[in-house]
């Protein structure tokens, strides 16, 4: 009843004073101390009036004052729900109420915008990297995507690292003099499967769809990795095998990273939620070439070590059946 009651006072003393500063441009009545006390406001009051509703009619000053009292409800929408990740800033209710295209709240009558209002529109929106995992469904996302971003880096990585060394090993076993040539062209040609992957990523994952293009590519790294370490005994083969290794660990493993989490986050949050999903497995894999040389040690050899990290793949594969499909959907505004 108070709040109600207050609002009917303002709502008066706002048309009252229209009338009054309307009255005092006609010249048929000046601004006196005895006009104030009549109406029950000071003399600055009716000042005040004056300079926010001067020249206006009365629906105009009413227009005025309800834009202004949506534009501080929008500001407080804002404060308390800062960026959406997966759904509009604004609720429901504010769709076409007070906004522009741009998603703020409009401008004030004939937009005449002043200071105060330009303020208030440019403020910009806090925002904390922990929005990202604010909503329940962003969460899941997050959750997924990163596993499968960490499967990429440590099988990618101990792959990569590990591959020209174990080449060499197996030329030295075979009796070529020259084995650090062979390291080389391994390390070339496993980076040559990587760029045919570059090049063609974008084409397959939008002709079969992204939940498809994860799989094969995580199914093909988890098949891949045993064959190069332990079923090929021939340098030369291994090359060959070192070309196909490359396609899916260092090249299709990584190009997903480019195009699909994008897909799954509104642009409030979109780069701080691919940043994270990308560079925050970095976190967790800089551990491993500091305790690589233990590792060997322990699994008894490169093959062993990497077959063993490669398994992570597996992560991937589960991964790549629980985010959602986004193949020929629009972006999230």
């Amino acid at each position: 009843m108070d709040e109600r009651k207050r609002k009917a006072d303002e709502q008066e003393q706002s048309q009252r004073g229209t009338d009054y500063w309307g009255a005092e441009a006609g010249g048929s009545r000046s601004i006196s101390e005895d006009v104030a006390r009549d109406q029950g406001v000071s003399k600055h009051t009716i000042y005040a009036w004056k300079s926010k509703y001067g020249g206006m009619e009365v629906s105009e000053a009413q227009e005025v004052k309800q834009l202004r009292e949506e534009s501080l409800l929008a500001a407080r929408v804002r404060r308390r729900r800062p960026a959406s990740v997966l759904y509009p800033v604004y609720p429901a209710c504010y769709s076409g109420i007070g906004e522009m295209d741009s998603g703020g709240p409009a401008a004030p009558l004939g937009g005449h915008r002043t200071g105060e209002w330009n303020r208030r529109e440019s403020a910009p929106a806090p925002f904390y990297a922990g929005e990202i995992f604010r909503e329940r469904e962003s969460r899941r996302r997050i959750f997924l995507t990163f596993l499968m971003s960490l499967s990429t880096t440590v099988g990618g990585w101990s792959i990569s690292s590990w591959l020209p060394t174990y080449a060499q090993k197996v030329a030295e076993g075979e009796g070529y003099a020259n084995t650090a040539q062979w390291g080389t062209l391994t390390a070339l040609l496993y980076t040559s499967g990587a760029i045919v992957a570059y090049t063609i990523s974008g084409f397959v994952i939008d002709a079969i769809g992204r939940r498809k293009f994860l799989f094969v590519t995580f199914l093909g790294a988890l098949v891949i990795t045993p064959i190069t370490f332990l079923w090929v005994h021939s340098v030369e083969a291994l090359t060959l095998v070192a070309t196909i290794n490359g396609f899916f660990t260092l090249g299709c493993a990584y190009t997903w990273m480019a195009i699909y989490p994008a897909e799954l986050f509104t642009s409030a949050v979109r780069c701080t939620a691919v940043s994270f999903i990308f560079n925050g497995t970095r976190m967790v894999a800089w551990i491993f070439p500091i305790i690589a040389g233990n590792m060997i040690q322990r699994f008894g050899g490169i093959p062993r070590a990497a077959v063993t990290l490669g398994t992570v793949y597996a992560m991937g594969l589960v991964g790549s059946w629980l985010v959602p499909e986004t193949r020929g959907m629009p972006l999230p505004k």
